[in-house]
């Protein structure tokens, strides 16, 4: 989980591990948001054609394993976010869906599940 994470993602697990556990999880979810996009996680499951990284769903779970036991909070922020995604890329070929994954990949953008990220 840790190499997949490192090859699609590379060097969150160090920055989660430079933080420590009870420091992420006391963090404000912008600052969770803002760990997201400076490694490019919002555009993890998203095509390479969209501006993604298009990890596949294997790679995708390996690593929300990776990520889980550094800090919680994000991983369920991550499922969160690529659930919402994924049902986004199924939909790929129509105009709004693919304009969608574009304006999330270059942005990094996160798509909020019912605002459940924020406080």
């Amino acid at each position: 989980a840790y190499h997949t994470t490192e090859e699609r993602l590379p060097g969150l697990v160090d920055a989660l591990r430079g933080r420590g556990l009870m420091t992420l999880e006391n963090a404000a979810p912008s600052e969770l948001c803002a760990l997201l996009r400076e490694y490019r996680a919002p555009g993890l499951i998203i095509p390479e054609a969209f501006g993604g990284i298009g990890a596949t769903p294997t790679e995708a779970v390996s690593i929300l394993r990776a990520v889980g036991p550094l800090c919680p909070s994000l991983a369920v922020m991550m499922v969160m976010h690529y659930h919402t995604m994924a049902t986004v890329v199924h939909l790929g070929g129509i105009d709004a869906a693919d304009e969608l994954m574009q304006g999330v990949a270059h942005p990094q953008l996160l798509v909020a599940s019912a605002f459940a990220e924020g406080k």
